[in-house]
């Protein structure tokens, strides 16, 4: 046979092998060896049949004669290397793919499978230099650009994995997997709106995916965009009617959303669909708890507990259930019925904190149960019980989570302390009091001296009222104790609505308004030492000996009291006049001062 013939047999064998005629490609390539036993090209296309149907051995000393025969051949080291993979012989095969590299650099398919070897065996680092190797090699191959992608998102390197899914989505626009990671990486970043963006590319691609409705609800309810939110999953629902996942996602939004009712339905859902789904029963308890329906939330975490006995998020759910139970309780004066819920609730934490003594969430629930406890024991005037629950919130407290915090039990334990008149030890807590949301008026943090009972004779005071009008005007009492102190010049700022009431009352003092920024006034006094005027009590109130006996120390003024009493008197006719301060605006705490009329 002539060498024209053996060419013209390999090409005639390399048409049947394209053709899928693998036995007749088989023949010619036989038929060509026997006449030139070492023809590369041959060699190598029949260890390609020879793998594919099981025989790697004889593939793999086909591919080795061809190299033999012609080192360097770059497709021949990467065949190589794909049966060397199959025989489970990794450190060769990646050898091999080296080879084939050093072949051919810009050779896609070997630096893909080369950096494929790295990252299934977890070495990222070596994975994402081969990837970027391949990216630079290669730059018009979306793969590279893929799975480095995919490298550094399992490294954690989030931003990196984003720019390079979205290199890759440029060169593969229609490559909907790659569209989904981006638009993941960048809600975990937290662009929802880039995610909405590149996510809806993919609905475009797979109208049908209803993951890909879920998702861009979630990050559409991410943005409060709930309307687009619902509609999203309810898409992904129509499209999925038996993934349980999906409405729950649908739930958790209309949860964020507010629309509670909606959501209870929905994870309801969840859980026909899938009984064991447990995070359904306790998203479901916080809607129902939000609802105020405390028993239904309560009997719905019995459910997931009968079915999880040991779930720590349905245990806490319960216990925080039962918890809100007794505040909305107490919040309506059944201080008895609210302390019935205590016992349980603690010891549904005190198991969780038994297996996991070390469970912030589970310690800081505690905590928030036993203030509560102490709140109530308060309201029903047991002063030491309130105390002792106090101090065992304070011992359970793993802070600050949010939910509540060690300086908030000091704040409440102080302000029983002064009710009980144990003011010595009250005040130096209550100085914690800003950690209480229902403190209007914030901490000022001036940037001076804090007062903390120096002496004051010569020294120029900054005072500042914080907490609501009323707190303003009780704690203004102790203004004329300090001035007794004999500073050389007191300011005193206060609500603007105060300032002429204590301009009037007390002389001495130059009172401003307090403003944003603060008064020029405030800026160019510089004083020595400056306080709330409610810390002042530490040091001018230790004692209920303390509070001087005295006929008021406001001062109306003289002109329009004497027209509010000429209006009032003629109205009252001659029965006798009674002031009532009945109604607060406190959104808060307003509740608990005013009264109907």
């Amino acid at each position: 046979m002539t060498a024209a013939e053996i060419i013209a047999n390999l090409q005639r064998a390399v048409a049947l092998h394209q053709a899928g005629q693998l036995g007749q490609a088989e023949k010619l390539y036989r038929e060509v060896l026997r006449r030139a036993p070492e023809q590369p090209d041959a060699l190598n296309l029949l260890g390609l049949i020879l793998h594919s149907r099981g025989k790697k051995k004889e593939a793999l000393a086909h591919y080795d004669r061809a190299l033999r025969a012609v080192p360097h051949l770059a497709p021949v080291h990467f065949n190589r290397a794909i049966t060397l993979i199959d025989l489970d012989r990794v450190d060769e095969a990646e050898a091999a793919y080296e080879e084939a590299i050093k072949a051919k650099p810009d050779y896609a398919d070997a630096l893909l499978n080369y950096g494929g070897i790295a990252f299934k065996r977890k070495d990222y680092a070596a994975a994402a230099n081969r990837f970027r190797d391949m990216t630079q090699k290669c730059p018009l191959d979306p793969r590279g650009f893929r799975n480095l992608g995919q490298t550094l998102s399992d490294t954690n390197d989030t931003a990196g994995a984003a720019a390079a899914y979205a290199q890759a989505s440029l060169l593969n626009p229609k490559d909907t997997d790659t569209l989904i990671k981006l638009a993941n990486c960048y809600a975990d970043l937290e662009k929802f709106e880039d995610a909405v963006s590149v996510i809806k590319r993919a609905i475009v691609l797979e109208p049908g995916n209803g993951e890909i409705y879920s998702n861009l609800g979630n990050w559409l309810g991410a943005l409060e965009r709930y309307p687009e939110a619902f509609a999203a999953h309810d898409e992904s629902c129509r499209i999925a009617p038996m993934r349980p996942e999906f409405f729950f996602n649908a739930a958790n939004v209309r949860l964020a959303a507010g629309e509670l009712e909606t959501a209870v339905t929905l994870f309801k859902r969840v859980i026909e669909l899938n009984p064991d789904y447990i995070a359904a029963y306790v998203n479901a308890g916080e809607a129902l708890k939000a609802l105020g329906r405390f028993d239904d939330a309560i009997n719905l975490l019995d459910a997931s507990l009968a079915r999880a006995p040991e779930n720590v998020a349905a245990q806490i759910n319960k216990a925080v259930a039962l918890s809100s139970k007794g505040v909305a309780q107490g919040d309506t004066g059944q201080y008895r019925e609210a302390l019935a819920d205590v016992d349980p609730a603690l010891a549904l934490l005190d198991k969780i904190l038994e297996h996991d003594p070390g469970n912030s969430e589970a310690l800081t629930r505690r905590a928030a149960i036993l203030n509560n406890q102490a709140e109530a024991l308060n309201n029903l005037a047991n002063v030491d019980g309130a105390l002792a629950a106090y101090d065992k919130a304070l011992i359970s407290d793993a802070s600050p989570s949010g939910k509540l915090s060690a300086e908030l039990i000091k704040s409440n334990k102080a302000v029983t302390l002064l009710s009980a008149g144990r003011f010595a030890e009250a005040w130096p807590l209550y100085r914690y009091r800003f950690a209480d949301p229902a403190i209007t008026g914030g901490n000022r943090a001036f940037p001076y001296p804090e007062w903390r009972g120096e002496p004051l004779v010569g020294k120029k005071l900054l005072l500042w009222a914080d907490q609501g009008i009323g707190d303003e005007v009780l704690y203004a009492n102790m203004l004329p104790d300090v001035v007794g102190l004999g500073p050389s010049k007191c300011i005193l700022e206060c609500a603007p609505r105060l300032v002429n009431l204590f301009q009037r009352s007390f002389p001495s003092i130059q009172v401003v308004p307090r403003t944003h920024p603060v008064q020029p006034a405030i800026a160019e006094f510089c004083p020595d030492y400056q306080s709330s005027i409610t810390d002042l009590g530490e040091y001018v109130r230790p004692r209920a000996e303390s509070f001087p006996m005295h006929t008021g120390y406001l001062h109306a003024d003289a002109s329009k009291r004497d027209i509010f009493r000429a209006k009032y008197e003629t109205l009252a006719q001659g029965r006798k006049i009674v002031g009532i301060s009945w109604h607060s605006a406190s959104p808060l705490t307003g509740k608990y001062k005013s009264l109907p009329l």
